[in-house]
């Protein structure tokens, strides 16, 4: 008759049935069971029994699925997957008033449905701004959160490529824009870069003479992951370096000087793959930088660039710790 009410749709019917079961039991001490391990919380649900599923003592009694199921518990969970997938759970939770209750007990039904971990991991994050009652958020994270995957937030990369310069300010009466290469070194920790990069530059000197210039040294960045997905990162970033620029009129005669450089920009990664500890793509950089007078005798000026290279990303598969809010700490 149970399993029937259910195949049926018959939900009333099948709460008349538990009651007057329960109530037998009673009434000839009958000690087994009626509904085993987690279908008693199913039950209970249809019952409309919202603090019972809402209360983590009560839940975590039963939390456990049944070794052996029979007619009944597969129509049981028949009839919740169906609702799960067609959408109608989530008319059956809307009764519930609080919204915490209401998360706690769409993740518990999914508990129920031998949803995997990975998934109750999802709805965890999925619902954790709603699930403001601590006790029934810490249960949830402590019996079932389980995340692994490649670590985005902590990782290292290297990039070779080339740049196009753009000379700015007084610099640029005297200096025509020119190309260069660049070699970035990257270190990511919890999406914080910093970046050791070296690049040289060449251009050609405009004066009364055209003479070969060639500007370029090293520097130390730091920045900032502000977006990233799978595949697609954007970070800002400033630094400090030693710029090296040398002008020189052949192979034996030159002038060359030493001077501070500092800078700002932003560069975006674009992977092609997806998956693995190696990842290959593109990166695509733009900033300014100030360019030391040195031996141009010119006071001011700066370097816009942009560059574009081939970026490899390293990094390493993990097991993600659940981060609570910092109120639910």
């Amino acid at each position: 008759m149970v399993a029937e009410a259910l195949e049926k749709d018959c939900v009333e019917q099948l709460v008349q049935i538990e009651r007057d079961a329960a109530a037998f039991a009673d009434s000839v001490g009958y000690s087994k069971d009626l509904f085993h391990d987690n279908e008693v919380i199913l039950v209970r649900f249809l019952e409309k029994d919202y603090a019972f599923i809402a209360n983590v003592d009560s839940v975590s009694k039963y939390e456990s699925s049944p070794s052996n199921y029979d007619r009944f518990g597969d129509a049981l969970k028949a009839y919740f997957r169906k609702r799960m997938v067609s959408g109608e759970l989530e008319g059956l939770l809307a009764p519930i008033p609080d919204a915490s209750d209401r998360a706690f007990a769409r993740i518990v039904i999914a508990r129920c449905m031998n949803v995997s971990r990975q998934e109750l991991s999802e709805m965890i994050e999925k619902y954790t701004d709603d699930l403001t009652n601590e006790n029934q958020l810490r249960y949830l994270v402590q019996r079932f959160w389980h995340k692994e995957g490649y670590d985005l937030e902590s990782y290292a990369c290297a990039a070779v490529g080339v740049s196009y310069n753009m000379m700015l300010g007084d610099v640029s009466k005297r200096l025509d824009d020119g190309l260069g290469v660049t070699a970035d070194l990257d270190y990511v920790r919890n999406n914080i870069l910093f970046e050791l990069r070296l690049a040289v530059d060449l251009n050609r000197y405009t004066g009364e003479e055209e003479l070969n210039f060639t500007g370029g040294g090293f520097g130390v960045d730091v920045g900032a992951t502000v977006f990233h997905t799978d595949r697609f990162f954007l970070r800002l970033y400033a630094g400090i370096g030693l710029g090296i620029n040398e002008l020189r009129w052949d192979e034996d005669t030159f002038e060359d000087a030493l001077s501070p450089v500092f800078g700002a920009g932003a560069l975006v990664d674009m992977y092609v793959n997806t998956t693995g500890s190696a990842r290959f793509g593109l990166r695509i950089r733009s900033g300014i930088r100030n360019v030391g007078a040195g031996p141009l005798d010119i006071s001011s000026g700066a370097n816009f660039y942009m560059t574009v290279s081939f970026v490899l990303l390293e990094t390493r598969y993990k097991e993600f710790e659940y981060k609570y809010p910092e109120a639910k700490k």
